[in-house]
């Protein structure tokens, strides 16, 4: 007989003696179940194992001649950005940065880009700037004249000579060349960009000069240029058939991954073109679509280094 006030008492070791036997034979049955399964699992990976060891190799490997290219099934992209024309870096780790480093690094790419061409058959060449051809001399609350070469005209007027330099050797070897430019950050006539004009950007004044070079014979005629003067920060244009868009990237959220969804308007977008951090990135989004962050020619700078950015090549 159990009294009332005793119930607790008598029945509690009861049940927690009974609960812990459960407890081991729920984990012993467990045991046994898991090991016949591994033991199962593992005579029949021997049994297979010592049968496949015994067959020969399967793989029939032999060197052939690379294929001949089919003409026009490839095209190439040369994809610059942030060169920051007049910009002077003294010291830096990764060799220091001006003109003539620039001139020294845009020649290497260009004669790359044409080797590239030549080796795979490609008669059709997109190159495009992503933006910040310039450095300017006010986009941060210290002046940054001190550090610059030269002033924001004569760097608007190298820029435009580099790049017709860059168009005008594609155009020798290449059968047809794409040229296309996005405004960036640094290319605003306004140093603050709460006061900055919509398309008061020195790609525009780029662009049209580069226009005005062709109509006058300074560019072949083998040379389509993107005419985007309504809106210089971005343009969307066809590479062997993929959409692809062109923006600078100064105003995308840096930790996003899914960018494309927001600039697919009328047409899909299958990658977009960006550049703006200095660093060089590949991301596959949804449907195979990919957004490409472009490097720079600059390498580190003291922005970067003040800021503790990474550590970046030219």
């Amino acid at each position: 007989p159990i009294e009332t006030e005793g119930e607790f008492e008598t029945l509690a070791p009861y049940v927690v003696a009974h609960e812990e036997a459960l407890a081991i034979n729920r984990e012993f049955k467990q045991a046994q179940r898991t090991g016949a399964h591994f033991e199962r699992m593992f005579n029949g990976l021997k049994h297979h194992l010592v049968k496949e060891l015994k067959l020969d190799n399967q793989l029939k490997i032999t060197t052939t001649e690379s294929r001949i290219p089919i003409v026009q099934d490839k095209e190439l992209i040369l994809a610059l950005s942030d060169w920051h024309v007049g910009a002077r870096v003294d010291r830096s780790e990764t060799g220091g940065y001006n003109y003539s480093i620039l001139v020294d690094r845009v020649s290497k790419m260009v004669k790359e880009a044409v080797n590239t061409a030549k080796q795979y058959d490609i008669n059709r060449v997109h190159c495009f700037f992503i933006g910040d051809l310039i450095e300017h001399i006010s986009m941060r609350n210290v002046n940054q004249a001190f550090e610059a070469e030269f002033p924001a005209t004569e760097q608007i007027a190298k820029g435009i000579r580099l790049l017709t330099d860059v168009i005008n050797e594609l155009a020798k070897e290449i059968k047809h060349v794409n040229f296309g430019i996005v405004g960036g950050n640094h290319d605003r006539f306004q140093g603050n960009k709460n006061d900055k004009i919509y398309n008061d950007n020195v790609a525009y004044v780029v662009l049209d000069t580069l226009l005005l070079l062709q109509h006058t014979g300074g560019i072949p005629s083998n040379v389509t240029i993107i005419d985007n003067r309504e809106d210089v920060y971005s343009f969307v244009t066809k590479v062997a058939g993929h959409p692809v868009k062109v923006i600078h990237g100064d105003t995308e959220a840096k930790k996003d991954d899914t960018k494309i969804r927001k600039h697919i308007r009328r047409e899909e977008i299958s990658y977009l073109f960006l550049g703006h951090i200095h660093t060089a990135r590949i991301i596959q989004e949804d449907y195979s679509r990919y957004h490409v962050y472009v490097g720079s020619t600059m390498g580190t700078n003291n922005y970067s280094t003040e800021n503790n950015f990474p550590t970046t090549d030219p």
